[in-house]
């Protein structure tokens, strides 16, 4: 079981299965990014999660994904920090994208 699993398992509790599930991956996402990085995650600071946010958008993903990715790694940071692995949630520090609801003129 990777650690990004076990803490997934234990520490991320939205009611419904499949948003743990998705934030799980969030999570395993986010730390694989760190590693590219060379970030220590005992130590992550701000601008690394919005680097990760920004490569999601630059990947072409919707902001309701990258959203909802931001969300996981936000629990999972604030459960590591209540905990005490980590000081602090970096991610707390990072706005979400603004969804835009207007329409688009042909």
């Amino acid at each position: 079981m990777r650690p990004t699993e076990r803490w997934s398992s234990h520490l991320l509790h939205p009611p419904n299965p499949n948003t743990r599930h998705l934030y799980g991956l969030a999570a395993q996402e986010f730390c694989a990014f760190c590693t590219r990085l060379g970030a220590p995650l005992d130590h992550v600071p701000s601008p690394t999660v919005a680097a990760w946010v920004q490569a999601l958008a630059a990947k072409g993903k919707s902001a309701a994904t990258v959203n909802g990715k931001l969300s996981g790694v936000r629990q999972w940071l604030d459960r590591l920090a209540w905990h005490g692995v980590i000081k602090g949630n970096p991610g707390r520090q990072v706005l979400q994208s603004i969804l835009s609801r207007q329409k688009v003129s042909p």
